[in-house]
């Protein structure tokens, strides 16, 4: 009896130990090892370029030939305005060169009272009004508006302009109801179509000193220079 009770054990015993070592393969040893986020890339570099500031744009020039006497201006669009860029230099009875020298006509233009200038421009251009400067002086830059017409060399005691309208502004000077001639290398003075008030006439300028248009008026016998605008008057 006792025999048959140990086989019986023996063979139990040798039965269940496979299930037992396939319970134990099956189970998956546990991890140690912490997963960890994946590194985040750096943002790529934008690859636009900064814009270059654009360049100002060029005045639109040209040029005119007076046909009353062959000589030739050249011009300039400011605004919606197409002005003449040299002094206008047409031989009216009584006009003037500067110190009464025939090479400062050719260089400054002549001088003229208001009543010549009113008809001096030529066919299609005319005597700018005061209301054609304003236009101007906007169209220029305002309180800065002396400082762009201003020829960029010729004045005095560093008052050169930047000329950055085309308009070429020099310092021709001008020639006083007196007969004295002034000015010349410091100012510029331009009768406008505009008389004043109980007499004389209004006139703009351009001063060694000063960056703006400068207003005023003066008697009509003096003599200033003439820039002739487009169209009929």
């Amino acid at each position: 009896m006792n025999l048959r009770l140990s086989v019986l054990a023996a063979t139990l015993c040798f039965l269940s130990a496979p299930s037992l070592a396939k319970d134990n393969a099956s189970a998956k040893p546990s991890s140690s090892k912490t997963k960890t986020k994946p590194a985040v890339k750096p943002a790529a570099k934008s690859s636009a370029k900064t814009a270059k500031p654009t360049a100002p744009a060029r005045p639109a020039t040209g040029s005119f030939t007076d046909s009353r006497d062959g000589k030739s201006y050249r011009t300039v669009v400011v605004g919606t305005q197409t002005w003449m860029t040299q002094n206008l230099n047409f031989t009216v009875t009584g006009s003037a060169c500067y110190e009464n020298k025939k090479q400062n006509c050719e260089e400054l233009g002549r001088l003229y009272d208001w009543n010549m200038a009113k008809s001096a421009c030529p066919d299609g251009w005319h005597l700018p009004t005061e209301d054609e400067w304003d236009l101007l002086e906007q169209a220029a830059g305002g309180d800065s508006a002396g400082y762009h017409l201003k020829s960029s060399s010729g004045w005095d005691n560093q008052g050169n302009g930047s000329n950055s309208k085309g308009f070429d502004g020099i310092p021709s000077g001008d020639l006083s109801k007196t007969g004295l001639y002034l000015h010349r290398g410091v100012g510029a003075t331009y009768w406008t179509a505009s008389g004043k008030f109980g007499g004389g006439a209004w006139f703009r300028s351009l001063d060694f000193f000063d960056t703006r248009i400068l207003h005023d008026n003066a008697e009509k016998s003096a003599g200033f220079s003439v820039r002739c605008v487009k169209g009929g008057a």
